[in-house]
């Protein structure tokens, strides 16, 4: 990954840019909440209505616990479990809709068969029947018969399917930054040949492009890096220039180069400065004019100093 950052220097015409580089290898039960079948909206309701009735020694059982972590072999039952539900609801749904529009075609023969059909359904499905059982209960106020069918409904409805484990989001490998002038662009990359995981060896390569979009002549002098972990572990890289080279840079000039880093995690990050300078030129009539001046300076001085 890389982010560049460049930070401006106040000593004199000196100015700083500063790269930053970060590197990184690379409802479940089927039924809908406001269903009328939904068991779960159900149970809402009947944990409601018993806080109205003091002193009933059902109230208390509307309480939940949460459930030890399921097995491979439990979570592939469960699977198959909230399968045949959605499977039993989709097919009483097509019913009903079929059912509906037969009715409103007035084709009351066809609704007559759909309605006894989809009864039919309703009365193979336990986790319904349970449903309605603990409904009418409710409805009559015989919470100790609405406890049973509850826990008849918790034994036949399978546990949420578990949560993707949260991954991190990806993070961009490449980043482009200018200041005063100076525009500096980063890509870094993961190298896998080079890395051994089980060791906790983590190759990464970057390449940095250097171009000077200023009118002026600049000068890289030195770098400081500042490289991180995930562990925390921090190394500082510092030196003169890059690769060895102190590289000048004419206006629109490029410099690239490219090297690596290893680390000790899969993730971490490295940022730090370059520190550049302006060079300072003039035209060659400037410098003739100057050492001309120069010379008729030392002149006068000798004139002077063979008249003492």
């Amino acid at each position: 990954r890389g982010r560049v950052a460049a930070d401006r220097s106040r000593r004199g015409a000196t100015t700083r840019r500063g790269a930053r580089v970060k590197t990184r290898a690379v409802s479940p039960s089927g039924l809908p909440a406001d269903n009328p079948e939904n068991p779960k909206s159900d149970a809402k309701k009947a944990s409601s209505k018993s806080s109205k009735a003091p002193g009933d020694p059902s109230s208390s059982s509307f309480s939940s616990s949460s459930p030890a972590a399921p097995s491979p072999d439990d979570e592939a039952a469960n699977v198959e479990a909230r399968a045949k539900l959605q499977i039993s609801l989709e097919a009483r749904n097509d019913v009903r809709e079929r059912m509906d529009a037969a009715v409103a075609a007035e084709d009351f023969e066809t609704a007559s068969k759909l309605r006894d059909e989809l009864t039919e359904l309703q009365n193979a499905d336990p986790l319904f029947v349970a449903t309605l059982k603990m409904n009418a209960a409710i409805e009559e106020e015989r919470y100790e018969d609405a406890a049973k069918h509850r826990d008849e409904i918790a034994a036949l409805t399978p546990p949420p399917a578990p949560k993707p484990p949260r991954r991190k989001p990806p993070v961009p490998c490449e980043s482009d930054e200018t200041t005063e002038g100076v525009n500096v662009r980063v890509h870094s990359q993961y190298v896998a040949s080079r890395s051994d995981p089980s060791s906790n060896q983590y190759f990464f390569a970057y390449s940095v492009r250097i171009t000077n979009t200023s009118s002026e002549i600049v000068q890289l002098r030195d770098r400081h890096w500042i490289i991180k972990d995930d562990d925390g572990h921090v190394d500082e890289v510092k030196g003169p220039g890059v690769i060895g080279e102190q590289p000048v840079l004419l206006p629109g000039q490029t410099f690239e180069y490219a090297s690596a880093c290893p680390m000790r995690t899969p993730c971490g990050t490295m940022e730090g400065t370059y520190t550049f300078v302006r060079m300072v030129t003039k035209m060659a009539e400037e410098v003739v004019a100057e050492e001309g001046a120069e010379e008729e300076e030392g002149a006068e001085e000798e004139e002077g100093a063979e008249e003492e």
